[in-house]
């Protein structure tokens, strides 16, 4: 899709080109990324100015994100206590799951530790009953 510089600088033009307002372009101006690739601990331009520290730290994560407890990357809410340690630095995420509501559509498994999509509790606990031999 080919747009003239006149028109991407028409608001009214720029509200109606899908996900115009969801792009970041790099410090260097070679490409644009989605904004919930800024500050998410994966560099993505090649000169790293999406995952810089000075903006990280001001960076306010996007709708349906928040910030690790390092005050720098931004995770979606789903990532948190979501049984995979690694989406924050050192693991921060899967910590105190106990106290952790899930977000809308996840239910908590039994163990108390894990926000699971859907219905996949069960599933797990039936595989882990497998294992088991019971």
């Amino acid at each position: 899709m080919s747009y003239t510089v006149g028109k991407l600088l028409n608001p009214a033009f720029q509200w109606s080109v899908p996900g115009f307002y969801s792009r970041w372009k790099c410090s260097n101006g070679e490409k644009c990324i989605s904004k919930t690739n800024i500050c998410d601990g994966n560099t993505d331009c090649h000169d790293v100015s999406d995952e810089k520290l000075e903006m990280c730290e001001k960076w306010n994560c996007l709708s349906g994100m928040r910030k690790c407890s390092d005050g720098v990357t931004c995770i979606r809410d789903s990532q948190i206590c979501d049984g995979i340690s690694g989406h924050c630095p050192g693991g921060t995420d899967e910590v105190n799951c106990a106290e952790w509501s899930c977000i809308s559509g996840y239910t908590k498994c039994s163990d108390g530790l894990q926000c699971i999509a859907g219905n996949f509790c069960k599933l797990k606990y039936t595989i882990s009953m497998m294992r088991k031999g019971k």
